[in-house]
């Protein structure tokens, strides 16, 4: 059947790339979307189910994978017990902590040294936001009448700063690049807006809230409570 052929190219596939370069690593980037593009739809079941497989092909009993990273905004299950995607660790950006200003200690799994550190690298910084004016200023057309400072000033102010646990605040790359990228092409007058709303599709998450309203206004107390105590969240 099809599953077996995929199976089988898969296999093919995944063998031929390690014996020509070793074992690989794989990144799925956006891995939510199609789980997000499925919701509401009858057919959201079977869908789910065999995007869930393709995934546990690739990341589950792999001996040729090396290391496997999916990134997501919003978390859904792969896995379910004894089956499924279950040797995937979870990852946030946001320490566990951080609701109650307790920094963690040097060891624990949510310090700048364990899986927290991750903050750093989704991120621009303040000194990384400067250097990318500076540069993008370099090939601005010098008839345009404002300041570098200016650019600077309107780039952070517009946008403000991201708090991902304990990291340095940051800022949004999505953000800063498109505003650069109009910048140098329209000019300051134009580079403000909101930029991720080109990437971001939040409509498949929109039309549950719509459908299912009233299930939404009960867990909504409690979905605040358990984000500014930093309790279990509610599933």
């Amino acid at each position: 059947d099809h599953g077996h052929l995929a199976d089988l190219l898969f296999d093919g596939l995944s063998l031929f790339v390690t014996t020509q370069h070793g074992k690989y690593i794989v990144l799925v980037d956006n891995y939510d979307q199609p789980l997000k593009a499925a919701l509401g739809n009858d057919w959201c079941k079977d869908a789910q189910d065999t995007y869930v497989g393709l995934i546990g092909r690739i990341f589950k009993g792999n001996e040729n994978l090396k290391r496997g990273f999916l990134v997501g905004v919003h978390e859904f299950w792969l896995s379910s017990i004894g089956s499924g995607v279950n040797n995937i660790r979870n990852i946030t950006l946001a320490t566990r902590g951080y609701h109650h200003n307790i920094a963690p200690s040097e060891d624990h799994v949510d310090s700048m040294s364990g899986v927290d550190g991750f903050s750093k690298l989704f991120a621009f910084s303040r000194a990384e936001v400067v250097e990318l004016v500076h540069r993008a200023w370099e090939t601005i057309d010098r008839a345009h009448r404002y300041s570098e400072d200016l650019v600077i000033d309107t780039l952070t102010t517009w946008y403000g700063r991201y708090d991902f646990g304990f990291a340095e605040k940051c800022y949004n790359p999505v953000s800063v690049l498109g505003f650069l990228r109009s910048l140098m092409g329209e000019g300051l007058e134009h580079a403000p807006r909101l930029h991720w709303l080109d990437y971001s599709n939040t409509y498949s998450m929109l039309e549950l809230a719509r459908t299912y309203r009233s299930a939404v206004l009960l867990l909504a107390p409690q979905l605040i409570r358990d984000h500014d105590s930093g309790g279990t969240r509610c599933r």
